[in-house]
């Protein structure tokens, strides 16, 4: 049976969409000018979108040839998403430098944009779920899932680039909540691998 195009592409909307980076996107571009803006917006789009199409052809391949499990991949991928969310929590309460380096559109265009923001541990846990799908159907119907995702995100944040500097404390208490809710995904993704791996169990309650 072929998967359910609604499904995939909410499932890629979550692992994939502009939701999460969005905010991070507004914070560390604030001294760029929207020119610059704009090519680090389409440079992360474009990372996101190749390591996705990389891992939706060949990632069942690379499961088996590194013998790890989705579970496993999903235990790892949440360790990842939680680091990144406490540091989003703690470093706003460290004061700013002024003069310091400045920063790399490039680098940051790639990390923390592109990966593990754009294409997050949800999305990269289910393109090497999907890669492993027998039916060509089915990787045709992740692929335009993922790229119709993928137009969302480039417009999303092409419209984001035009916005002018945000008030420094709406900016840090959003962090804060995101990597709070950033957290909070990346611990259900290690229970989620660790109950698919058997390390923990499910545990159910009746009323």
């Amino acid at each position: 049976m072929s998967l359910e195009p609604v499904a995939v592409f909410l499932t890629l909307l979550v692992g994939m969409g502009p939701v999460k980076v969005a905010i991070v996107y507004l914070a560390e571009t604030a001294d760029f000018s929207p020119d610059l803006r704009r090519r680090v917006a389409i440079r992360a789009v474009s990372v996101a979108g190749v390591v996705a199409a990389f891992l939706l052809i060949a990632g069942a391949l690379l499961a088996r040839l590194l013998h790890f499990t989705t579970g496993a991949l999903a235990v790892a991928g949440g360790i990842v998403l939680l680091l990144l969310g406490v540091r989003m929590i703690l470093g706003q309460g460290k004061p700013k430098v002024e003069g310091g380096p400045p920063k790399d559109p490039d680098a940051l265009a790639v990390y923390p944009l592109g990966l593990p923001l754009l294409l997050n541990p949800v999305g990269i846990v289910a393109l090497i779920s999907y890669s492993g799908s027998p039916e060509l159907v089915d990787i045709g119907i992740v692929a335009v899932a993922g790229f119709i995702v993928l137009i969302i995100d480039i417009a999303v944040l092409l419209g984001l680039s035009r916005v002018g500097r945000l008030n420094e404390q709406v900016v840090s208490v959003t962090e804060i909540v995101l990597g709070f809710l950033l957290a909070a995904l990346a611990i259900q993704l290690i229970v989620d691998g660790a109950v698919d791996m058997g390390v923990l169990q499910t545990v159910t309650t009746t009323t």
